[in-house]
């Protein structure tokens, strides 16, 4: 029995999975055929333009254990994740182990391997995941060291794959592109309680009252706080906001960047009422660094996905369809670290560099 679809499953984003590697992932449609024509040590095989690589059952159910166990130790109960089905925690770990594969497959489209320092970083991530194991947990996984260990040098490739990939981007963020204010503000809502919008003589009041608020600021007659504290319809005083917010509104943006420190703003007109601002600081250093990080990222992450998007279009995804179904993850294993112990190696790794 063989049946072809297109579906968003193993090479779409990633994001509702728990713990996954890559949040860059594209979102291309990809061909998968389920069938039984595999061996029963077969869950998936990956083709591209006559080259392939397999996943094995036991490496499925690797990451499917360490996904459940994981979510069960993020509540701090292990038995936290019974009611979920075995199926979608395989399905998790399908989405985050086809994306490895199929960057091991760009790894060799492209020429990419690892290096002598990222090999052993992967050597030891497996000797120490592996040490960590309880005999049961060995048992029950049925993987020997030099399986895993070939398992966490795909991992480690396909994070290679992803740095070199996005290696060219202009690492240089300026400043001011990334620079983060923090105001205050008092709001003044035009929405009533119900939720509708309020009538325009209604608007034209609220709008007066916040003009005259301003006014006792500005002229000294009323301390800013304490307007705050008695008009403010929102329960939100201070907000961090940068050049790349998309939640906030262009007015209230560029009324927060004119601003300098202990600056009060003109009233300003928003989606949902009124406001006034004061600065409480024009440029906050460590968020303005925090923000330079997670443009850089962006700007990586959109690289990678367009370039994923364009290689992960021509795979096929080859499921044993009839073997995963059947899948039963072991019970009472506790096993959540596979994830972390490459993380970690290659921190320590890195720093012993800088060193």
């Amino acid at each position: 029995m063989k049946r072809a679809f297109s579906v968003k499953t193993a090479f779409t984003a990633l994001a509702a999975a728990a713990c996954l590697l890559f949040t860059a992932c594209g979102t291309a449609k990809q061909k998968v055929i389920l069938t039984d024509g595999f061996s029963p040590d077969t869950a998936f095989t990956i083709t591209n333009s006559g080259h392939s690589i397999t996943c094995t059952v036991r490496e499925l159910e690797l990451y499917a254990v360490n996904i459940r166990d994981k979510c069960s130790s993020a509540v701090g109960t292990a038995g936290a994740g019974a009611d979920i089905a075995d199926r979608e925690y395989v399905d998790q770990a399908l989405a985050r182990i086809s994306k490895v594969k199929a960057l091991n497959l760009m790894a060799e489209e492209r020429g990419i391997t690892l290096d002598e320092a990222d090999t052993a970083a992967a050597e030891q991530a497996a000797s120490d995941y592996f040490g960590k194991l309880s005999d049961k947990d060995r048992e029950a996984l049925g993987l020997s060291s030099g399986e895993i260990a070939s398992m966490y040098r795909e991992y480690a490739l396909a994070d290679e794959v992803y740095r070199t990939v996005t290696a060219s981007i202009e690492t240089e963020i300026s400043d001011d592109e990334a620079r983060i204010v923090t105001v205050e503000q008092i709001v003044f809502s035009t929405v009533n309680e119900d939720g509708t919008a309020m009538t325009d003589d209604e608007k034209a009041a609220v709008k007066e009252k916040a003009e005259k608020v301003r006014e006792s600021i500005v002229s000294g007659s009323a301390d800013f706080d304490d307007m705050l504290r008695e008009n403010s319809s929102s329960d939100t005083t201070q907000v961090s906001v940068g050049r790349s917010e998309e939640n906030l509104d262009d007015a209230f943006t560029d009324a927060a960047f004119s601003l300098d420190t202990g600056g009060i703003s003109d009233v300003i007109e928003t989606d949902g009422g009124y406001c006034i601002l004061k600065c409480i600081s024009n440029f906050d250093r460590a968020q303005t660094m925090a923000n330079k990080a997670k443009l850089l990222k962006a700007r990586r992450d959109s690289l990678f996905g367009k370039q994923y998007d364009s290689f992960a279009a021509n795979l096929d995804v080859l499921e044993n369809d009839e073997v995963v179904s059947a899948i039963s993850l072991p019970e009472g294993t506790a096993t959540d670290s596979f994830f972390t112990a490459y993380d970690e190696t290659a921190d320590t790794a890195d720093s012993g560099d800088q060193e």
